[in-house]
């Protein structure tokens, strides 16, 4: 799915990404920090959690939220969607995310400790199927869906 620079670009002015799965029969969520690269979110997960176990099943079939804790419901804005996860495999692709990731996250940069560890785990894309975005403050309610 081509999603158009204006909503990437207000995709990536968020920082966390709202995970929903189902593993081992149960439905799951997490909170993930995500960037969004050539269309795809992609997120650092280690293979010991829950959503790591349930992602090295790939592919998975995911939903999302991406948002911000707002207070006034006039104020909502964010984004709803479905995707298909995939391990990033590929040595010069995972290089290319990471530096994207890494300049997002500048703060990782402060810790050598947390910048080993995160070279170091597994680094997942979903890529989106369908995607709505919610805009209250143009009217309650308002959203734009993409496919």
């Amino acid at each position: 799915m081509d999603i158009p620079p204006d909503i990437a670009f207000k995709i990536n002015e968020h920082k966390v990404l709202n995970l929903s799965y189902v593993f081992k029969s149960e439905v799951n969520s997490c909170a993930v920090f995500f960037v969004l690269f050539r269309g795809e979110l992609c997120f650092l997960s280690n293979e010991k959690t829950r959503h790591g176990q349930a992602l090295a099943k790939e592919p998975l079939m995911v939903a999302f939220t991406i948002n911000r804790d707002y207070q006034d419901w006039k104020t909502i804005f964010g984004f709803q969607g479905k995707g298909i996860t995939r391990k990033i495999e590929d040595k010069e692709e995972r290089t290319r995310i990471m530096a994207s990731y890494m300049h997002k996250f500048e703060a990782l940069k402060e810790s050598p400790k947390i910048v080993d560890l995160a070279m170091h785990t597994s680094l997942w894309a979903i890529t989106p199927t369908w995607l709505r975005m919610i805009d209250n403050s143009v009217a309650f309610g308002y959203k734009i869906e993409f496919q």
